[in-house]
C-alpha cells in the first residue's frame, strides 16, 4: 500500500514512468502490457494524488495504448481507460476544471465499447456458438457487476396523476 507522503516523494517520476511503461506496452504489449498498466492502475486506486499534477500525460499515455492498432488485446485497453476512471473517479475537480478531460475520456470509453462490439461480431461470425466471449476478470468488471442495479417491481416508480 503506497502512503500519501511516500508518493509524494516520487511524483516527480511520473513523465519518466509514463513514458518507460508506454516504450515496454509497444515493444511487445502481451509481455509487459497487463503487469505494467495493472501497476499505474493499482497506484491509481490506492493513491490517485500520485497522478494529479501530470494527469494530462496519464491521458495521452492511457490514449495511445487505446487507439493503438497494433495492440490487439482489449483487455489491455479497457485497462488503460480503467487508469483514467479510477483518478478522475477519486479526483473529480479534474474534470470540473477540464471539460476536455471529461469529454477526451468519455470517447475513450464508447471506442472501447465500439471495439468490444466489433470484436464480438467477428468471433461469432468466426465460432457458430452465440455464448459469452470469456474475459479476463478485472476491477472495472467487479465495479460494474457491483454497480449493477435491479429494480424489483415492488421498487417501481409511483406513478404521477
Amino acid at each position: 500500500m503506497i502512503e500519501p507522503k511516500q508518493s509524494k516523494t516520487f511524483e516527480n517520476l511520473v513523465p519518466a514512468l509514463l513514458q518507460s511503461a508506454l516504450g515496454l506496452i509497444k515493444k511487445d504489449a502481451d509481455k509487459y502490457g497487463d503487469e505494467v498498466l495493472s501497476s499505474f492502475a493499482d497506484i491509481a486506486d490506492a493513491e490517485p494524488k500520485f497522478f494529479k499534477k501530470d494527469f494530462k500525460l496519464v491521458q495521452q499515455m492511457m490514449a495511445a495504448v487505446v487507439y493503438d492498432k497494433d495492440i490487439d488485446d482489449s483487455n489491455l485497453k479497457e485497462t488503460a481507460t480503467e487508469v483514467l476512471i479510477l483518478i478522475l473517479e477519486r479526483i473529480p475537480s479534474i474534470c470540473k476544471n477540464d471539460q476536455a478531460v471529461l469529454s477526451s475520456t468519455v470517447e475513450m470509453i464508447f471506442y472501447n465499447m465500439v471495439i468490444y462490439i466489433i470484436y464480438r461480431c467477428k468471433s461469432t461470425k468466426k465460432s457458430k456458438k452465440s455464448g459469452p466471449i470469456p474475459k479476463k476478470a478485472s476491477r472495472m468488471n467487479m465495479r460494474t457487476e457491483r454497480l449493477t442495479l435491479t429494480r424489483s417491481p415492488s421498487e417501481s416508480r409511483p406513478s404521477t396523476v
